[in-house]
């Protein structure tokens, strides 16, 4: 079956710019196909192309290729610190194998929390895992936990060093979701990273603490304040204000066909799109969704 074999190729592609996102771009198109009526085997086509055109091919897991050593928990947390390769391959195994998932993920939830970093891959990509995880079959185990070693070494640890100063301190936050969505929807970042990000964690509120959502609520809207150098960091004004409001479902499905199959530029393009329908279905306001609409548009086009 397709989904199958776009999950197998996601657990094998590893990160070429910074961090992974097939296992996530696999999950949105998941979530898309189950949505919608009529989405199905291009989606999934369009997934596995996206995926082979912006990560790397990893052909076997390191337990096939690199020496099995038993580190002690000092040459574990110092490998995985370091980004020590193939050490971190070998540290995160016998982690798994001494504490379990659970525990692994408890202590990157925290490190999750240290840090606001630029478009917050730390939180949704982190998210992602542990969706992924009640998937897995025994013998996929070993290819996500060196995805997941590859990307908590190159996340966590004061390894993202790319930041911005922001215009606002983290006291002025309330809290709302509602309030969040506005500030993103005004500025949603790259690639519509704050929307993602946002998304992401009300889709996945059940399987986080409570403090995780708060302070993950507090970064997005920090982020939506912060002054950016990039001109890819900012909607063109001019061009997304001349995007006519829709907010019938009709309108916004084929929108996100679009969105998803018509170009092959980003892999984002797919997990924007489903970013944009978690958050349609979460909130009703005909305002919100009018602009979530348009975002779709303006995304498809740029």
């Amino acid at each position: 079956m397709k989904p199958i074999k776009v999950l197998e190729d996601a657990l094998h592609r590893a990160a070429i710019i910074h961090q992974p996102h097939s296992i996530k771009a696999y999950l949105s198109t998941q979530y898309l196909v189950n949505r919608f009526d009529g989405f199905g085997t291009r989606e999934w086509d369009k997934c596995l192309e996206l995926n082979s055109l912006h990560e790397l091919e990893v052909f076997k897991p390191s337990t096939l290729v690199v020496e099995y050593r038993d580190f002690n928990e000092v040459r574990i947390e110092g490998s995985l610190k370091r980004g020590i390769f193939p050490a971190s391959y070998v540290a995160m195994r016998i982690w798994y194998e001494r504490v379990g998932i659970e525990t692994i993920f408890e202590f990157y939830e925290q490190q999750a929390l240290k840090k606001n970093d630029y478009l917050l891959h730390s939180v949704s990509i982190f998210l992602a895992f542990k969706k992924i995880w009640p998937e897995l079959t025994k013998e996929q185990i070993p290819d996500v936990l060196d995805r997941f070693a590859e990307f908590v070494t190159s996340t966590y640890y004061g390894k993202n060093q790319l930041t911005y100063p922001a215009k606002i301190t983290a006291t002025e936050f309330e809290g709302s979701e509602e309030q969040v969505i506005e500030l993103a929807l005004e500025q949603p970042g790259f690639w519509g990273h704050h929307l993602i990000a946002l998304a992401w964690v009300l889709h996945n509120e059940d399987n986080i603490t409570h403090k995780f959502k708060q302070t993950a609520l507090k970064f997005i809207y920090e982020q939506t304040q912060w002054n950016f150098t990039d001109e890819g960091d900012y909607l063109n004004r001019k061009q997304f204000d001349e995007i006519q409001s829709k907010t019938d479902e009709v309108s916004f499905a084929m929108a996100i066909h679009k969105l998803v199959n018509e170009t092959s530029r980003n892999v984002h393009q797919i997990t924007l799109a489903s970013a944009l329908v978690m958050l349609w279905d979460r909130f009703i306001n005909e305002n919100i969704r009018g602009e979530l609409y348009k975002m779709a548009v303006y995304f498809h086009n740029i």
